[in-house]
Formats: structure tokens, sequence, C-alpha cells
């Protein structure tokens, strides 16, 4: 039986000079493209990316090693996932676990002890990792997205302990 091999990334804090890497993230929505700038300064922000280890041909001729990108959002004790961000190449490698893991981590070392997030509700990918990191839905955003489709609001309370085996 073979182990599987996990690709190697290296989850880091991001700054303003990741931002032309992070927008040339496809997936990034308009909204956090344009908001970016803001986010990898502001103090209430938390934002990660994850750098190839090492980068594919593709990520060298882009000139960039970033392939995934997180970012939440910290006010009174609680965080709120703005972006989780994984370059379609590189979906299927548990990176979006890592980000998600350091951001987890991240925002609780701010003093967040919820988090909250919304997910599509074709995202079912997506939904599994939120719900093996201990998120449950509370509610739902209908049209939420620019396509029309709904949103699952997911919290993950201090009192809810995740399940982090990968599946």
């Amino acid at each position: 039986m073979n182990a599987e091999v996990v690709p190697r990334v290296t989850v880091r804090p991001a700054d303003l000079g990741d931002a032309a890497a992070i927008r040339g993230l496809d997936g990034l929505s308009a909204s956090s493209a344009r908001l970016l700038d803001h986010d990898l300064s502001a103090v209430d922000r938390c934002c990660l990316v994850a750098d190839a280890e090492p980068p594919s041909d593709a990520e060298v001729a882009r000139g960039t090693r970033v392939v995934g990108y997180a970012a939440a959002i910290v006010q009174l004790g609680e965080a709120q996932v703005i972006d989780l961000v994984v370059t379609p190449q590189r979906r299927g490698e548990r990176i979006g676990s890592q980000l998600l893991d350091g951001l987890l981590t991240a925002v609780a070392d701010r003093g967040a002890g919820a988090v909250t997030l919304e997910v599509s509700v074709d995202n079912v990918a997506a939904q599994a990792l939120y719900r093996r990191r201990g998120f449950v839905v509370e509610g739902r955003r209908p049209r939420y997205y620019a396509d029309g489709s709904d949103a699952l609001i997911m919290w993950r309370r201090p009192d809810v302990a995740p399940d982090t085996e990968e599946r």
C-alpha cells in the first residue's frame, strides 16, 4: 500500500508584497481583489498565503509560488473568514486544509473564540472541510452570491471539538 504524498506548501502571513500574486489566483472574487490592499494592511485582518515548495513550471512562468490565500476579520473575540482560495490546478492537494488550519490558529492567537464564514450551498467540498474543523450550519443567506446562489452560514464555537482527521 502506497502512502499518499501530500505536496509541500509553506503557509505564512501575507503582506502587501503578495498582492499581485493573490490577485492572480483564479477563484478570488472581484470584491476581494478590490479590497485586498486594505485587507493586507488592516490591523483587524489576518491574511495568509500558501507558497508551493517547489513551484510547478506554470507557477514559475507566472512568477509566483503563491497557490492559495486565506483571510479573516478578527473583532470582539470573534473571527469571520472572508476568503479561502486555492488555485484550481492545486485543489485536492489539502492546501485549503493547511490554510484553514493556519488561519484558525492565527485568529485564536488573536483572541477569537468563535469563527464564522459563508460558503456556497453548491460547494460541497468546502462544506466538508469546514465540518471536519468543527463548523456547523446555523443559517442561510438567500441569493448571497453574484450568480444568485445561496450561502450557508457556518460557525465554529469554542465548545465544539473539530474532527481534524482528513477524509
